[in-house]
């Protein structure tokens, strides 16, 4: 599913934009819905192409690996103990999200775009998504920072 998504993300982003992909060797297998999953990597992808706009050197980095939780991870995720994930992260370049707007990114109709720009609704979707597959979203951002968004997958 990753590389069959990645394929379809390389004809909608600009060219301007640098994309550098970086996948393990191990197969991860997922118990779950394609279709969801791929709107996720969409979102994920479809925002940083936003963030980036009007940055000199626009890149996004794609990952995919083997994810086993340390000790502060199943601190903050008590559900992850023991288990392996698959572990996406979409990183950019952009100018990053401001720390009052991180605690409500994830809400419904929350938007940090221009009206007209976005509905608020895609990072919604992607965290809605992500625990149907009892999995975990984190985000790592800073003004003029850029954003890394990790998702975590049961696999």
């Amino acid at each position: 599913m990753f590389a069959e998504t990645t394929r379809l993300l390389y004809s909608t982003i600009p060219e301007t934009i640098k994309i550098y992909q970086d996948t393990c060797d191990d197969e991860l297998f997922i118990n779950g819905d394609s279709s969801l999953l791929h709107q996720v990597m969409m979102n994920l992808v479809g925002n940083a192409c936003d963030a980036v706009e009007g940055v000199d050197e626009p890149l996004i980095k794609l990952k995919l690996d083997v994810y086993q939780p340390d000790r502060v991870f199943a601190a903050s995720y008590p559900d992850a103990e023991g288990k392996v994930f698959a572990h996406l992260s979409v990183e950019d370049n952009g100018y990053g999200i401001l720390e009052d707007d991180i605690e409500h990114i994830f809400e419904p109709f929350y938007t940090t775009k221009e009206v007209g720009k976005g509905s608020g609704l895609g990072l919604s979707m992607v965290f809605g998504a992500v625990k149907t597959h009892d999995g975990f979203v984190q985000l790592e951002s800073s003004k003029d920072n850029g954003a890394i968004f990790h998702i975590y997958i049961f696999h």
